[in-house]
């Protein structure tokens, strides 16, 4: 396995273990004991928000990823990975690798992709790790508590001129 691919999977089990740790931290206020009554708030994590962003981080990432192993496969020809491309070197770097790329001397040579692809390529990784970040600072939300009203259902005898009815009474 090339030794950039295995840092490229290192650096997602981290990303992965960081967001578990993260996620697994999330719990309820405290509230301080006044006497009064106070809203409790429990923090959530913004899963929409961290599900487009780790999608769109990987979708945009591992394209990139793919593209530099293509690179490093085909001009690799019994080189024992030591005369690989420095942009496809590059590639391997989270969001800044394609701009990094694009600066290497053989970027046009190896991708051959004009210059503001990269930039691009560059932006749309970072919105994916900015959307990650967003969903796991989450946001503080009234937490939910069990109703102490239950529907009280009751049956009372009603004087009818056969006398032999019910009424049902009903409240919550």
């Amino acid at each position: 396995m090339h030794p950039n691919l295995r840092i490229a999977l290192l650096t997602v089990g981290i990303s992965v273990t960081i967001a578990d740790r993260l996620a697994s931290a999330a719990e309820p206020d405290s509230v301080p004991a006044t006497g009064l009554a106070q809203l409790q708030t429990v923090h959530r994590l913004r899963v929409g928000w961290l599900v487009a962003g780790a999608v769109t981080l990987s979708l945009s990432w591992g394209a990139a990823v793919v593209a530099a192993e293509g690179v490093l496969i085909v001009s690799g020809d019994g080189c024992d990975h030591a005369c690989g491309s420095p942009a496809a070197d590059r590639m391997f770097i989270p969001i800044l690798g394609p701009l990094l790329a694009e600066s290497a001397p053989d970027a046009r040579t190896a991708f051959g992709f004009s210059p503001w692809i990269y930039g691009t390529w560059s932006v749309i990784q970072a919105a994916g790790a900015g959307m990650i970040v967003v969903g796991l600072l989450g946001d503080d939300v009234p937490k939910r508590q069990a109703s102490s009203m239950r529907p009280v259902l009751s049956i009372a005898p009603v004087v009818t001129r056969g006398l032999s009815s019910f009424a049902l009474n009903v409240t919550w």
